[in-house]
This record gives structure tokens, C-alpha cells and sequence, in this order.
């Protein structure tokens, strides 16, 4: 599914969801190989995600 497959598309949620989550770590990767900062409030994505707990869990 990654980025340059023209985005994250789906009927089944869980699936649009993990797909959303890889063009996400791609998009890291890239961001952390290009050494470029990451927008504020990505932190935790370069360290692993971290979440409140109140979104739904695949």
C-alpha cells in the first residue's frame, strides 16, 4: 500500500487503518534517512507509537 501507491482507500476499516500505519512509518523512514526533522507532535512516531488508549484497537 506504501505512499506512492495514491493513498489509503477501503471499505474494511482495520485494513485502511494498517495501511494509513505503513504509509505512516514510510514516510518516517524517509524523513529520518533524508535527515529532516519531523513536524511537531510526530516524536513518538521516530520512537514508537504511543497512544491515549481511547482509539479503537485493530
Amino acid at each position: 500500500m506504501g505512499a506512492t501507491s495514491g493513498g489509503v482507500h477501503g471499505k474494511n476499516e482495520k485494513q485502511v487503518f494498517a495501511g494509513l500505519c505503513e504509509v505512516i512509518d514510510e514516510w518516517v523512514a524517509k524523513a529520518k534517512s533524508d535527515s529532516e526533522d519531523l513536524p511537531e507532535g510526530m516524536a513518538a512516531a521516530s520512537t514508537g507509537w504511543s497512544f491515549s488508549g481511547r482509539a479503537a484497537r485493530a
